[in-house]
């Protein structure tokens, strides 16, 4: 006979997609928006040249300016808000060098040298910052891949943009 008091969890485990939808959406509404971006660059590309090296200023110099916040925030007092915010920062960062280091003829070796320097230390400082997390802190547990994710959305958008910009340019 079964006893009623004893309770028995027979609930399967779910998938991350199954446990919060809005992380699917985010990651594809990064990856059709770089898309866009990347085909709209490169189909208006003589007119938008000059603009093109301001926002890539521009964001260089935001990179620079919140990545000691952001960082020291997480290594000081990790939490899963701040260890979130460190993943989308190293994300945007490595798909940013990433894209810049495929247009590595016009920029300079240092210069491409010190942005992976760069890029070494802040996913450093994102492996120090999840270690010293508490178990519980560690990962967002509704979104366990987010800073993977969201990197490879981006490159995988710029890529697919580019790529239908290049069909779109031979027809």
């Amino acid at each position: 006979m079964i006893d009623p008091t004893t309770v028995v969890s027979a609930r399967r485990p779910r998938r991350p997609l199954e446990r919060n939808p809005i992380w699917f959406f985010i990651l594809g509404a990064s990856f059709v928006g770089c898309a866009v971006a990347s085909f709209s660059y490169l189909a208006t590309y003589p007119s938008l040249r000059r603009l093109a090296g301001g926002l890539v200023q521009f964001a260089l110099l935001l990179f620079t300016m919140w990545a000691p916040f952001v960082f020291a925030v997480a290594l000081r007092a990790p939490s899963q808000q701040w260890i979130a915010a460190a993943k989308v920062h190293a994300s945007l960062y490595v798909a940013f060098v990433a894209v810049l280091s495929l247009k590595g003829r016009s920029l300079g070796s240092d210069f491409l040298t010190m942005l992976y320097f760069i890029l070494v230390i802040e996913l450093s400082l994102l492996l120090i910052a999840i270690e010293k997390a508490p178990s519980g802190a560690r990962e967002l547990e509704r979104a366990p891949w987010l800073g993977i994710g969201l990197t490879v959305a981006l490159l995988g958008g710029w890529a697919c943009g580019s790529l239908f910009w290049s069909v779109i340019a031979r027809l």
